[in-house]
């Protein structure tokens, strides 16, 4: 993208101005405002684009996390340049004040599609293998939850305590845990006590 707003396709002349919120949440409140405070300063570094005023927001808590915003105006040298900047910082909200009216050559259109293009297919692939590497851990910490119960029932029936106890997994989420496995026909259950399926 960095080449492609050095390009002729767009020029000077098309300058457009808007106002943009950026939002920010995480935790803990210190990480959150001083966050914003890198995004807010390294927006001022972009290329093809002016930071004409900024009103920045405490972070407040909302349920477990932080949240902060800040409303924008900003300036931009042409349209790549605001499409980067969507892309590279994912406004909540973007509102064009200027110009009323934006011609673009087909050419250009082409170009900024494509570009568009190109970014969503790096992200769809970083998906993707984000699925896969989830897929994988999840098989994983499935294996290593079964052989946890197979082992702390090898030494005879135990009750859902016991069995949390020498596995280490939580009690409240044990007993859903406990039946996905009954209902597979690896353990068995009578009474408070579960066992392994001979």
């Amino acid at each position: 993208m960095e080449n492609f707003l050095k390009s002729p396709l767009f020029g000077k002349a098309m300058v457009i101005i808007a106002h943009a919120i950026v939002e920010i949440a995480g935790s803990p409140k210190d990480f959150v405002d001083n966050t914003m405070k890198l995004v807010l300063d390294k927006i001022k570094e972009e290329e093809g684009i002016k930071l004409l005023s900024k009103t920045k927001h405490k972070a407040k808590k909302y349920e477990k996390v932080f949240s902060t915003f800040s409303e924008l105006s900003l300036e931009f040298q042409n349209i790549t340049a605001l499409i980067d900047f969507c892309f590279r910082y994912l406004p909540s909200h973007l509102e064009i004040e200027e110009p009323g009216n934006i011609t673009l050559r087909r050419e250009d259109l082409a170009d900024m599609m494509n570009e568009l293009l190109l970014r969503l297919h790096k992200s769809d692939m970083i998906v993707k293998d984000a699925n896969a590497r989830l897929k994988l851990v999840e098989d994983a910490n499935r294996v290593l939850v079964k052989n946890a119960i197979a082992m702390a029932l090898q030494n005879g029936p135990s009750t859902v305590e016991q069995i949390s106890q020498s596995t280490g997994i939580k009690l409240d989420r044990l007993p859903t845990i406990l039946d996905y496995y009954i209902k597979k026909g690896l353990i068995l259950q009578e009474g408070k006590l579960y066992m392994l399926r001979k």
